[in-house]
Parts: structure tokens; sequence; C-alpha cells
């Protein structure tokens, strides 16, 4: 059973009556293998279940991105369009994953989403997430989206 924050953040401060769930099960911007099972996992445990039956709110269970899409900027866009459409369905956008590469396209659909709303952003993570190709130790994609976000183009 998972518990997590109180019913107003779904409901009353984005007034939304919906959850749009969007399964991020990507994980090609590092390389371990196993972070792209994360959205199944949350299926399989009750999630999406437990959100509608704590928070009374209606969960659209969209899928994964589409195991064909293997690039992860292939990846970030269809998170991106994903998102953007159903923000302007008037839903609450969910997407889970184990690689936070994927930030770039989930932060991207809901600024589209938002359009000229006003946008802020709050990053929690052990990391920056602000390397380039050039300076970062690994190489791994992962550690970019930040970097991404800001305006710099991911190389390759």
């Amino acid at each position: 059973m998972f518990r997590f924050g109180p019913k107003r953040f779904f409901s009353t401060a984005l007034k939304f009556n919906q959850v749009n769930f969007i399964g991020a099960n990507v994980h090609a911007g590092q390389p371990k293998k196993g972070v792209e099972k994360s959205p199944d996992l949350f299926r399989s445990r009750g999630f999406l279940n437990e959100i509608q039956a704590t928070y009374g709110l209606k969960v659209n269970d969209l899928g994964n991105v589409p195991d064909e899409i293997t690039k992860l900027r292939q990846q970030c866009e269809y998170l991106r369009e994903t998102i953007r459409t159903n923000w302007q369905d008037d839903a609450f956008s969910l997407a889970l994953g184990g690689d936070h590469s994927v930030a770039h396209g989930t932060i991207s659909g809901v600024a589209d989403g938002l359009k000229d709303q006003p946008k802020k952003l709050i990053w929690v993570d052990a990391h920056g997430d602000l390397n380039d190709i050039d300076t970062s130790f690994t190489g791994n994609r992962h550690g970019m989206p930040v970097n991404a976000l800001l305006g710099f183009a991911l190389k390759g």
C-alpha cells in the first residue's frame, strides 16, 4: 500500500478530478537495465488503484512509452506530446519511471500545457543534473536533463 501527500495536492490545488498515468519505461539515459520496469511495478503493486480509492480521483492508464521507441530523444518527445495533449484535456498527468532523463520530456510537456501561464520548477535530486556531454564523468544522459531544459541541446 502506498501513502503519499494530502488529497488537496491532487484535487483542490490543481483543480483536477482525474489523473492520467503515463509509464516512463525508459533506461536509455543510463546503462543499468531494470529501471524501465518501474511503471509496471507501480501498476502491479496497486499504486493506481490506491490513488483512486484513497483520493477519489478517476485514474486513466495511458500505458507506457511504446517499446519500439528506443532513442532517448524520441522517448522524451513521446512523453512531452502525451502530457501536453492530456494537459489540454484538463487532467493531471503523472509520469513515473526509473530513469530521470525523462524529466526533459515530462517537464516540457507540462510547460507546453501551461502555455503562457507562469512556470516554476523545484528540482529535488541528489545531483544537479546540469551536466553536458563534455562535463559528465560517465556520459550518462540521466545527468543532463536540467541542462537540456535550460536550452542547451543534448548532442547525439
